[in-house]
């Protein structure tokens, strides 16, 4: 299997950009990984050449804009403060100057709305600094079809679908042994504040005027008053277990187990869910390129999940494995085919890593 170097002008641009804490972390990622580092990089700087032309443009029609301005302001001034009737070609310039205001002022929104901001290289940084110990291996997706933007918007919504599915998963209600737990456990923590330590009355303390027997501790501000959350939680304190009961046989009372979903099972849900997350993340991606190869202007998803976006996956036999002699801290190619998950082949990289 032949391995597409990358080059040292390119890795060399990427640790520029790299946070110094982060940058041997970098060299040991999988060289397709380092080459897409270098894509995001490349890609940064030309989303703010083209920023920066269109900023330009926009300040030179903003020029145009105030020059047709002022040709206004002047007519209306010479019409309605000195009286000075317009020549016909005076007027027809006007009527010219209201038309070309309309459309540079067009132009200009145009403008506006085509400009997207750079992209942002610090989301990649901190996911790499948060994890340096894993010793990573190169996994992508390949896909086979045909480059579309239909293909990409079908990639896009099956990515959507798994997420939404994932936030009903995490949205879902706890079972009622969570649940009722949880209520005993707020009305104990806050009654704790109520607590007006009546033993206190068994108590004698001295005076100016000799022994006197204590007082309960009613009041928490200095005043003597008590607030509306110590009133509260002396009522929690005393009335607790009548509170706790009739709260648990409420949420008991409206409770529907078919949509209940303990800790457990969210958990092991949810990890079904974020692996099939990540492998369409992948397969995006791959389209994604595709269709840049292909000449079509699509752009990313702002929230792509870094390991699809990196072709990164840690190395499970990482922990088992010796550790590499100097310069051999690669990870390893496997490429997921975009119509079979589990089908795990080889295959030459190609100019996109």
């Amino acid at each position: 299997m032949s391995k597409q170097p990358l080059k040292a002008a390119s890795l060399a641009r990427v640790l520029d950009e790299a946070p110094p804490s982060i940058k041997e972390t970098i060299i040991a990622l999988p060289p397709q990984s380092l080459i897409k580092l270098g894509m995001f990089v490349s890609d940064r700087d030309n989303e703010r050449r083209e920023a920066a032309a269109l900023a330009d443009e926009r300040m030179g029609k903003f020029a145009i804009k105030r020059d047709i301005e002022t040709r206004i302001a002047r007519f209306n001034l010479d019409l309605e403060q000195r009286g000075l009737a317009p020549t016909k070609p005076e007027l027809a310039e006007h009527k010219q100057d209201i038309q070309l205001l309309k459309g540079i002022a067009d132009e200009i929104n145009e403008l506006g709305e085509s400009t997207s901001p750079a992209f942002s290289l610090d989301a990649m940084w901190d996911f790499l600094a948060e994890r340096r110990q894993p010793r990573w291996r190169h996994k992508a997706a390949l896909f086979e079809g045909t480059a579309s933007l239909a293909a990409f918007d079908k990639s896009n919504s099956e990515v959507d679908t798994i997420k939404n599915r994932r936030k009903h998963v995490v949205g879902a209600n706890r079972p009622l042994d969570e649940g009722s737990p949880r209520i005993e456990a707020d009305v104990r923590q806050f009654a704790r504040a109520g607590d007006v330590k009546p033993q206190l009355v068994l108590r004698n303390f001295q005076g100016l005027q000799g022994y006197k027997q204590g007082r309960m501790a009613w009041s928490d501000r200095p005043d003597g008053s008590i607030s509306g959350e110590r009133a509260l939680a002396i009522m929690l304190d005393l009335f607790g277990d009548e509170i706790i009961g009739k709260y648990q046989r409420r949420i008991k009372a409206g409770f529907n187990p078919k949509t209940a979903l303990a800790t457990h099972d969210r958990e092991r849900a949810l990890a079904k869910i974020d692996d099939e997350l990540l492998y369409a993340e992948r397969v995006n991606e791959a389209i994604y390129l595709a269709c840049r190869r292909s000449g079509l202007h699509v752009s990313r998803r702002s929230n792509a999940a870094l390991l699809a976006l990196l072709e990164l996956e840690a190395d499970p036999d990482a922990k088992r494995a010796m550790t590499p002699a100097a310069g051999a801290t690669r990870g390893s190619l496997q490429i997921v085919k975009a119509h079979d998950k589990d089908d795990l082949v080889q295959v030459h990289e190609d100019d996109f890593g």
